[in-house]
């Protein structure tokens, strides 16, 4: 009963989001601003979709690698890419990552890595995504001088603040564990265990780590210039500095978990924030329903690569019991949010 509950409010709120959206830019404008795309950049933009994906997908084998699983790089490709299909075709913005953990686990044999592989993946990047934010919001406070904008912002990083404070401080599991009694509270937290330590492995890899923050500045720097040429798709000139300041705040807005993988959210902060930096509202709108448009593609290629990927690891596989997947940070859904 509380789980259709709160699908029913996040539904709300996100059919409401999208309906102020719309009313404030108008559909007609906002199809004639599509009707008016320029090819030339609207190709270009296309090119950087996959660059984007190829990003992750590198920081997440370095990942694996560290770890001693040496997964070739287009399996991990092919699967990054079903993970955006069931981000997009699930209502949840976690539905993606629990197929990579899976799947992962499934093929080196080791849920519990596999896991830690997929969180630090996202989690490395929250943290740099969360760190753009603070200095775009800090160094522009008058262009984000809104409160509703700034509360959101707050929210976001106070979550991102929390999540960072589970993974690195080991106390609150350890008192669980000490406090939970129940057999299958015990069977669910020793999953957990095993897959925290496998987490907490990679502060002996340095390299590794190092790697995985430069990649994650490598790619914001694409989605940056993603959202940047998706822009200059509906309008010229737009300015690459301006949106380099906004996008930073518009991704960590669009973690909150109050919509269904960020609509609404999104696409309001686009509405809001672009007139300030000189920008029809409508040109921000087009921005991202292209790069939602591109990652609906994307995943639908993952989609049709899916089912092959599942077999390849269901003959692999050997007996064992499925792996709870653990709390993720919501940015995520990242690469899909640009």
């Amino acid at each position: 009963m509380k789980k259709r509950l709160r699908t029913i409010i996040v539904v709300g709120i996100t059919l409401a989001l999208l309906a102020l959206v719309l009313r404030r830019v108008g559909l007609a404008d906002l199809l004639d601003t599509l009707r008016g795309a320029d090819l030339r950049y609207l190709a270009l933009s296309v090119l950087v979709t996959p660059l984007l994906a190829g990003v992750s997908v590198a920081k997440w084998q370095a990942l694996l690698r560290a770890e001693g699983h040496d997964v070739a790089f287009f399996y991990l490709v092919k699967l990054y890419l079903a993970g955006y299909f069931f981000n997009y075709f699930l209502p949840s913005n976690v539905g993606g990552d629990v197929v990579r953990i899976v799947e992962v686990g499934s093929h080196i044999g080791d849920h519990a890595r596999g896991a830690a592989s997929v969180f630090m993946e996202r989690f490395t990047g929250l943290l740099v995504l969360a760190l753009l934010a603070v200095v775009s919001f800090l160094t522009n406070l008058t262009l984000f001088d809104d409160r509703a904008l700034t509360l959101a912002l707050a929210l976001a990083l106070a979550g991102v603040g929390g999540i960072v404070w589970l993974v690195l401080d080991p106390r609150l599991l350890s008192t669980v564990e000490r406090v939970a009694r129940f057999k299958l509270a015990q069977a669910a937290l020793g999953k957990f265990r095993r897959f925290y330590d496998a987490l907490h492995a990679y502060r002996g890899r340095r390299r590794a780590l190092v790697t995985a923050f430069l990649l994650s500045l490598v790619f914001y720097v694409l989605a940056i210039l993603n959202v940047w040429l998706c822009s200059l798709t509906f309008h010229q000139p737009v300015s690459l500095l301006d949106v380099a300041i906004l996008v930073p705040i518009i991704m960590v807005v669009a973690m909150l978990p109050l919509t269904f993988n960020g609509y609404g959210l999104q696409e309001w902060a686009y509405v809001l924030l672009y007139p300030r930096i000189g920008l029809p509202a409508t040109v921000g709108l087009s921005a991202i329903v292209l790069v939602r448009a591109k990652n609906l593609a994307a995943g639908l290629v993952g989609g049709v690569l899916y089912p092959g990927i599942r077999l390849a690891n269901q003959r692999d596989d050997t007996p064992g019991e499925p792996p709870e997947p653990p709390v993720r940070p919501e940015a995520a859904s990242v690469t899909d949010r640009a």
